[in-house]
């Protein structure tokens, strides 16, 4: 898929049908992730691209997925689908992420390149002193991890630690200053 929505290989659809798998809010996670029956989840969707051979990208239909999304290595994630007009895909269709947790998106070890494009991705505030909210968390990957056409966004962090208390001063001496400090 690409950011103009072009049909290059004239399969009736931005991308390739044959080497996707598809979800939608309207699926099911025991379908098949074809565009005729759909995954549910991202995770879902995620799994089993990364289980085919070759690996797939998923194409995720307008909705929000209340999820809180892993990315695997080179399992491209495409987002702005509609699947009530054959998996037509333009950048009015918002596909987003509403993460039930402190991290919208996670990337650990990802070391191949991986793209998201046309998601909305919010985390939750964090409530725990010094947690952090992230709307993406990469640790340990290379990728590259590319994002295109993104929104991603955090919540508020958690309040910080307290300090400790500080030490007594010094005693004043009985000597003053000339000018009065």
């Amino acid at each position: 898929p690409d950011v103009m929505f072009r049909d290059t290989n004239c399969d009736g659809i931005d991308g390739d049908v044959a080497r996707a798998i598809f979800v939608s809010p309207r699926g099911n996670d025991s379908n098949p992730g074809t565009m005729a029956m759909p995954k549910r989840t991202l995770a879902a969707g995620i799994t089993a691209a990364r289980m085919a051979t070759p690996v797939r990208s998923v194409y995720a239909a307008l909705g929000t997925y209340g999820e809180s999304v892993t990315l695997a290595p080179g399992v491209n994630l495409y987002g702005g689908y509609n699947d009530e007009d054959g998996w037509s895909r333009a950048a009015g269709n918002s596909t987003e992420i509403d993460s039930p947790s402190t991290i919208g998106l996670s990337a650990t070890n990802v070391l191949v390149a991986t793209e998201v494009q046309l998601f909305t991705v919010h985390s939750q505030a964090a409530t725990g002193v010094g947690e952090s909210s992230y709307g993406v968390r990469v640790l340990g990957s290379t990728g590259p991890l590319l994002f295109r056409n993104c929104q991603l966004t955090s919540s508020d962090g958690g309040d910080g630690r307290d300090g400790t208390d500080g030490t007594a001063g010094s005693s004043a001496s009985g000597t003053s200053s000339p000018c009065g400090a």
